[in-house]
């Protein structure tokens, strides 16, 4: 079935051609001179055509077909079915949507598929050149499938050249990562030497601070029971004085204690730079003891004399201090420090450092050995410090002990006079006292407890350090040895990450193509070389194909090929007619629009192509176009004025159409020609045609004959 609505025009044709044959996919459609026929096979040429004006050659049905599609109203349905309707094509255009819709067996699809699927032949045999349009539409479009193959080939190499360039591109990726966890490893070897030597640092000064820790808690515990024997004496021979009396006597006994204490804990170090004179032993042989006697034996000339001597050991200390802060090797131990400090911060990244030709981890190496040898003289200015610290203590503790003594010899006078009364409650209070330093002795006998196995297992004695000094010394090593220990885990985990990235990096077998890239390269090479030749060989048709002889180009590759091109269309051909006789044909000469003859048949050597009918040729060329292969696209012919056309050369046309129709390869073929009273008696091939009227209102939309 076909059928075309245009407008108000509708194409709706069944006839039968023949005895045999039964169907409506052929049609003639007759009719006047500018009754429309040319209008109806252009506007189907242009629905093939996706609408594309360029697509129509002859410039007055150009301009036609613009004036058509610039009409806001237009509408335009085309439906065609096979023989047998097992395949069906329809296309509907709308200037309100400009875009024209595609089905094919009425699902939709796009234009691109709709070409791969449909060839549409566009004959008109009623004027010599255009003949030769369809072959050349031919010609063209086996062009544009060789491109297609050649696209496919090139698809095939781009295929293989990334397959090859994705297997380099792997192999390069572990080499790389390879290549990542080799310098990761010799990062990590070159930091484990840091991390064991701050570790062990850190480790010295734990077991100092443990033992110190233990040793204090030891002394407080003695001097805690040293006072709660104390108080419980003090409970029998104060059990008559003054309450206020006692809270301030117990703050001097408490104050003077912990000045003893202090003292005490810190005797190593007085002991290392203070020269035990007969006032050394003095101080620390009698008086100092003084202290935790009792509150009675505390006085203002023992503070005074303690006051001056501890005085006088912190000028000593001082001057000392100068001496060694100023000393070389003090100086050293510090940059060296410093440096440490300071290079640690770039150990992970190992940077080579260029004034010393190291890099990072090996000049820490050397600092490290350096401080090593410095640390006996950096200790002693330490222990100094220390000791300047403890002396700065003392003397704070000495000046409030002398408060106390005041607060207390004022109560004392003041109270002198009170009843027994007022002293009777002294012992409630250095009961509560002794209640209280036996739970301050159980705290600490439980913190001792705590550190007790760790302190066991020290194989040596320590010196006495500052214990606050000593644990912020700690808590920095800890700081460097966790930091070293993140880089380190940080290196690990960067380690592992990267073989992960290996065992999950996808494998690529290496292609075995008989081409190289390089090989590749060219063959991309020479494909561009081929496509810019398949181009400019459509070029040299598009020419052909508009008419445009004028403008083809003298070369001497266009000439060649539209000399091959003649020969090759001339053998299709074979042969033409000319003022009723019949020449072989050898070629044709598309520059000067003339067939080439053979000269054995004829004295003449070319006829001009206006001088040619439309007879025998016509069918020659009609018949060769209809029978060559599509390759599996279905058919549609358009033919434009048979008028010339015999009554057998006509049947035999329509004969092969039929054949080709009941084997649902031709879809269509639709023909015109001029009107003729004698036309019925010509041919059974005859249908009612749709005549236009020109200079009508409804012309365009069509009236039937």
């Amino acid at each position: 079935m076909f059928e075309l609505v245009y407008k108000n025009l509708q194409i709706n044709v069944k006839e039968n051609y023949s005895e045999t044959y039964e169907g409506n996919n052929i049609c003639i459609l007759k009719g006047p001179n500018d009754s429309g026929k040319t209008t109806v096979l252009s506007l189907i040429k242009l629905a093939f055509s996706n609408f594309q004006l360029d697509e129509i050659d002859n410039e007055t049905m150009k301009n036609k077909m613009r004036l058509i599609l610039d009409n806001p109203d237009f509408k335009m349905n085309l439906s065609i079915s096979s023989y047998d309707n097992t395949f069906r094509i329809k296309i509907e255009y709308s200037n309100n949507s400009k875009r024209a819709d595609y089905y094919i067996n009425d699902k939709p699809v796009g234009y691109t598929y709709f070409s791969e699927e449909t060839e549409l032949l566009y004959e008109v045999p009623g004027e010599a050149i255009k003949k030769l349009d369809g072959i050349l539409y031919d010609i063209k479009n086996k062009l544009s499938e060789y491109g297609t193959i050649l696209t496919e080939y090139e698809n095939h190499i781009n295929e293989m050249y990334d397959k090859l360039t994705e297997y380099e591109n792997s192999e390069k990726r572990r080499k790389e990562i390879i290549s990542k966890i080799e310098s990761l490893n010799k990062m990590l070897d070159s930091m484990n030497p840091t991390y064991e030597e701050d570790l062990k640092n850190y480790q010295d000064l734990y077991n100092k601070f443990i033992y110190n820790k233990y040793q204090k808690l030891d002394l407080e515990i003695s001097n805690i029971e040293l006072r709660i024997d104390n108080l419980n004496k003090k409970v029998k021979k104060n059990q008559y004085k003054n309450k206020k009396i006692n809270k301030y006597q117990n703050e001097l006994i408490n104050k003077g204690a912990s000045v003893y204490d202090i003292i005490t804990y810190n005797k190593s170090l007085f002991d290392s730079f203070i020269e035990k004179n007969e006032e050394y032993q003095k101080i620390f042989g009698e008086e100092l003891k003084l202290l935790i006697n009792n509150g009675e034996d505390i006085n203002e000339e023992l503070i005074s004399k303690l006051n001056t001597y501890f005085i006088s050991i912190k000028e000593q200390v001082l001057e000392k201090l100068k001496n060694s802060g100023n000393s070389e090797s003090v100086l050293q131990y510090r940059l060296i420090k410093q440096l440490i400090e300071l290079i640690n911060q770039y150990i992970d990244k190992n940077p080579v450092i260029p004034i010393f030709d190291d890099n990072a981890s090996t000049l820490l190496d050397k600092l490290y050995s350096e401080r090593k040898k410095l640390e006996d003289a950096n200790n002693e200015y330490t222990k100094l410090n220390d000791l300047n610290s403890a002396c700065d203590h003392i003397i704070n503790e000495l000046g409030n002990l002398t408060l106390i003594l005041n607060n207390y010899n004022t109560e004392k006078t003041k109270n002198e006079t009170e009843t027994q009364s007022d002293s009777e409650g002294n012992e409630e209070d250095y009961e509560s006292q002794i209640e209280e330093l036996k739970n301050q002795e159980k705290s600490l006998i439980k913190e001792q407890m705590q550190i007790e196995d760790e302190y066991n297992k020290l194989t040596q004695s320590y010196n006495r350090y500052d214990l606050d000094t000593l644990e912020r010394n700690l808590k920095t090593a800890e700081n460097h040895y966790k930091m070293d220990k993140e880089k380190i885990d940080s290196l690990n985990k960067d380690i592992k990450d990267q073989k992960n990235l290996i065992e999950n990096l996808k494998m690529f077998e290496k292609p075995s193509y008989a081409m190289t890239k390089i090989e590749m390269e060219l063959e991309f090479d020479k494909l561009a070389q081929i496509k810019k030749k398949l181009k400019n060989y459509k070029c040299f048709i598009d020419l052909l194909l508009k008419n445009n002889y004028n403008n083809v180009a003298q070369d001497s590759s266009s000439n060649k090929f539209y000399d091959v091109l003649g020969k090759y269309i001339a053998n299709i051909i074979k042969f033409i007619y000319h003022l009723h006789k019949k020449y072989y044909l050898l070629g044709i000469d598309f520059i000067n629009r003339e067939y080439i003859i053979d000269l054995k048949e004829s004295d003449i050597q070319k006829i001009s192509f206006d001088s040619i009918g439309t007879g025998t040729s016509a069918l020659n060329g009609l018949m060769t176009r209809m029978q060559q292969d599509t390759n599996g696209k279905k058919l549609v012919i358009l033919v434009d004025e048979i008028g010339d056309m015999d009554n057998s050369n006509l049947e035999n046309l329509i004969k092969n159409a039929e054949k080709e129709i009941e084997s649902n390869r031709l879809l269509l073929m639709l023909m015109t020609r001029p009107e003729n009273n004698d036309m019925d008696t010509k041919s059974k091939a005859i249908c009612e045609s749709i005549k236009f009227t020109q200079g009508d209102e409804a012309y365009g939309t069509g009236q039937s004959q």
